[in-house]
């Protein structure tokens, strides 16, 4: 584990948000500053006993490892709780509420709460997840925190639901599907933008250079990312639509053919680059989950009609209109603050040597 790291300066990450009227953002200085040692203290286990509440609680009797709802949850129910939370939409709502999932570094408020949560909240309940350390911790961990998301959610509102995750959040959103095999039937559809299914080729962790644990999780060669795509990477049941960029500067290699990191294989799935719809279209991968018109249409489409997105439903004039999720007269301020906390968290995120060893069963 490393304790002492450098102070990154975040300034260039603020300075190159917009130019020519078109936002522009360089995640590359990020990329670097994730392979060089941060700050940090003892990463977060898995596998380990945690504390147990034995009071009340509403992690509901899924969490406890009933047969076909695969393992016990380790992470008490009070920690799940006051990581989950809800924002109830208009009472005569016939969509289906909605789950967001935040990327690597960030937390669901400082990624959600300026774009797809308001904009989603307007006609259906949207409810938000909170991994642990900024979705920096042990993924199999994470995953915990997004199964009991996907369970309470189901359980609160007493029908099936759809699954928004962003970079991170939708590999984690598939690990909730393949390790913990009931939420299957809770889900409707799995959204996700910009995200690793297959590693990135851009995230660079050695034992000399050290990076938090999720990190290493999404190596393309790392065993949590071929412990989730083994068996089968997708479900019928949960219709699944993965969202990406041709211009992605932090999911590599970001192709649309079998080769690319946020490819899935599989029936009912739909994998979409944005640039199928607008040629010009130039998105990195932070305007792909916050302020991407194009990815915003995609995942509405998904969520309101049968089966995954289909982009002949989108129109062409969606190239040209302003995000419907995003405002416009603050979308610089709010993003110069998620340049803030993106810094802020990597000065003190815990790093480890080597990938988490996996635990979780994969029959």
């Amino acid at each position: 584990m490393n304790t002492e790291g450098p102070t990154i300066d975040t300034e260039p990450l603020r300075k190159n948000l917009f130019r020519r009227g078109r936002m522009k953002r360089d995640l590359a200085a990020l990329l670097l500053a994730l392979a060089i040692p941060v700050t940090g203290c003892a990463a977060l286990g898995i596998g380990q006993e945690a504390p147990s509440d034995t009071g009340a609680s509403d992690s509901g009797p899924s969490d406890t490892g009933e047969p076909g709802t695969g393992p016990e949850l380790t992470v008490s129910a009070d920690e799940l709780a006051a990581a989950f939370d809800c924002f109830e939409g208009p009472g005569d709502s016939e969509a289906a509420p909605a789950l967001l999932i935040p990327p690597t570094l960030l937390t669901a408020d400082e990624t959600f709460s300026w774009n797809h949560l308001p904009w989603l909240n307007e006609s259906r309940t949207v409810c938000t997840i909170e991994p642990p350390e900024n979705s920096t911790a042990d993924m199999q961990v994470s995953a915990e925190y997004v199964t009991h998301a996907i369970r309470s959610t189901y359980e609160q509102h007493g029908e099936e639901i759809d699954v928004l995750g962003f970079s991170q959040g939708g590999v984690l959103g598939r690990a909730a599907l393949r390790f913990w095999p009931d939420t299957r039937d809770m889900a409707d559809d799995l959204v996700t933008l910009g995200s690793p299914h297959h590693g990135s080729t851009a995230t660079h962790c050695t034992t000399e250079v050290e990076c938090p644990p999720a990190l290493w999780q999404m190596d393309p060669d790392a065993q949590f990312i071929a412990e989730l795509n083994s068996s089968q990477e997708t479900f019928a049941e949960v219709s699944t639509t993965s969202i990406l960029s041709t211009t992605d500067d932090t999911v590599h290699p970001a192709t649309t053919d079998e080769s690319g990191a946020s490819v899935l294989a599989g029936e009912n799935v739909r994998n979409v680059a944005v640039q199928e719809l607008c040629a010009d279209n130039e998105s990195d991968h932070l305007a792909l989950g916050t302020t991407d018109p194009v990815a915003a249409a995609l995942a509405l489409d998904a969520f309101d009609n049968p089966g995954p997105a289909d982009p002949e439903r989108i129109t062409d004039q969606v190239c040209a209109a302003q995000a419907p999720q995003v405002d416009a007269e603050t979308a610089a301020e709010d993003l110069e603050r998620l340049a803030a906390a993106i810094g802020e968290t990597l000065t003190g995120t815990p790093t480890v040597a080597e990938e988490p060893r996996f635990v979780l069963p994969t029959g």
